[in-house]
């Protein structure tokens, strides 16, 4: 791992849900006996409630969530293929005999561009690369899961990026290389608009096919919205890590 993916590690651990709460109740803890320190501990348990309830990550995610679920029936004669990016692995799988398989939220993405390839026809590509970890490359991970669960092989897998902005900028490549102008992007709909900002950026012509929505369509919070739970807890961290990395990106690039 290069010392800057170490870096960003570091500083998402601490930034976001939970370690920024241990950091802002270590924090209450050396100033306990003053006002401030108190304020900060009631402060703080206030965000953790609300950082775990359905309410707390749903309002989040309304200002993520911006592009609509794609509808296969109306989406452009031009496109040409559907493209996956991976996320995340499961290292040294016990049911898969110790070797790293792809993490819950690839899946997420791979069956959802799996379910539009069988309505379009539309063929596969597969990018993410190692991110700092060791053994195979996410896409060559994807491969392997189409190849075994749905019977598919992708049309071409990019295998050498490590971040959102890279996937753009080897897609990019790849998709000159291969001839194709226009495809489908499938990431989570809370990604999509830091993916398509990095695909835009690297002059990749891709029509949003957002999956995995937090927010509903009512806004009307129901009584288990007020509930906390760590599925929630989860769905905020990934929501405070796309608002952040979604500002690094407009400041300052990949």
């Amino acid at each position: 791992m290069t010392w800057e993916l170490a870096l960003r590690a570091v500083i998402k651990a601490l930034v976001l849900s939970p370690g920024l709460f241990v950091v802002l109740l270590l924090l209450a803890v050396l100033a306990w006996r003053s006002f401030l320190g108190r304020f900060m501990a009631v402060f703080t348990a206030a965000l953790l409630y609300l950082a775990s309830t359905g309410f707390g990550a749903g309002w989040l995610a309304r200002g993520l969530e911006t592009y609509p679920p794609l509808d296969p029936a109306q989406m452009p004669n031009d496109v040409e293929a559907l493209v996956v990016l991976m996320a995340g692995r499961q290292t040294a799988a016990r049911e898969y005999g110790d070797a790293d398989t792809i993490s819950r939220l690839s899946m997420d993405r791979l069956a959802y561009a799996v379910a539009l390839h069988r309505r379009t026809g539309l063929p596969l590509i597969l990018s993410g690369g190692r991110a700092g970890a060791e053994g195979p490359p996410l896409a060559e991970l994807g491969r392997e899961t189409l190849e075994r669960l749905f019977g598919l092989e992708p049309l071409a897998i990019e295998a050498e990026s490590a971040t959102t902005w890279e996937n753009a900028q080897r897609l990019g490549e790849l998709l000159d290389g291969l001839g194709l102008a226009r495809v489908v992007v499938v990431t989570h709909a809370w990604h999509m608009p830091r993916a398509m900002l990095s695909l835009e950026g690297a002059g990749v012509n891709a029509v949003a096919a957002p999956t995995y929505f937090i927010s509903g369509t009512d806004h009307e919070p129901q009584w288990r919205d007020w509930l906390p739970s760590a599925g929630h807890l989860a769905d905020t961290s990934y929501l405070l890590h796309e608002y952040l990395g979604g500002w690094w990106y407009r400041e300052f690039g990949g």
